[in-house]
């Protein structure tokens, strides 16, 4: 946060003809001054505060969802969220999706375990779901920054992927192809996403005092770490 304000320290109306703001957090204060120095602004993510910024995001609500009913279809009855601090709007909105795809299902018995940004964080978060939900069959994780401590937790915990845990992780990655199994993921559309966000500025320069918020939809990588369990 200090880091941002800084940042928007230097930052004044002549400064430049626009902002495209990536990785913001509630409460660092960066989009509130940008907008108030009236600069043209377009935030990867729905910003969580109330401001005339711009925005280009994927429907985080429907992604999880999406990706909570696989799991389910995959005849998973205890499925859990392992889930970022909410101080983003895709983390809150991708527990949102999870929570009501789950609610949807009265037979499901379900968990959600908040953990720090980080590998390590998903590992003791993860260690603390599986002591508290141990009958947990499914697991969805809520960013693929804390993917592998999640991986490596279940390892330690002698819980096999997908046989004892199914595994999903948002952000597919390169290397989730490459593990051991394959990690099904959610996808999101990164060039177009790009793309609708340098448009989104140059139209907002053109014609000030446009606002623009556009959500996009992900897709949902099956490989292996998500299928169904062998019979018996």
């Amino acid at each position: 946060a200090d880091r941002l304000r800084s940042i928007a320290d230097v930052v004044y109306p002549r400064a430049f003809d626009g902002a495209l703001v990536v990785g913001h957090r509630s409460g660092d204060g960066l989009i509130d001054r940008f907008v108030s120095c009236g600069i043209p602004t377009v935030t990867l993510g729905r910003p969580l505060a109330d401001v005339r910024a711009s925005y280009v995001d994927v429907d985080n609500v429907a992604a999880a969802s999406m990706a909570t009913e696989h799991l389910l279809a995959q005849h998973r009855t205890h499925p859990a969220l392992l889930a970022c601090l909410p101080d983003t709007s895709w983390a809150a909105d991708r527990e949102a999706g999870f929570t009501a795809a789950v609610q949807s299902h009265p037979d499901a018995v379900w968990a959600t375990e908040m953990c720090e940004f980080s590998n390590e964080g998903g590992y003791r978060g993860t260690m603390r779901l599986l002591e508290r939900a141990p009958g947990t069959d499914a697991v969805l994780v809520a960013s693929s920054a804390i993917l592998l401590g999640v991986l490596n937790a279940l390892a330690d915990a002698g819980r096999r992927v997908p046989d004892d845990v199914a595994v999903l992780s948002f952000d597919d990655e390169p290397r989730m192809e490459y593990t051991t199994p394959p990690v099904t993921a959610v996808r999101q559309p990164l060039a177009r996403i790009g793309r609708e966000m340098a448009d989104c500025v140059v139209q907002m320069i053109a014609n000030p005092g446009m606002v623009s918020r556009t959500q996009l939809p992900a897709e949902l990588v099956i490989r292996g770490s998500s299928r169904t369990p062998s019979p018996g």
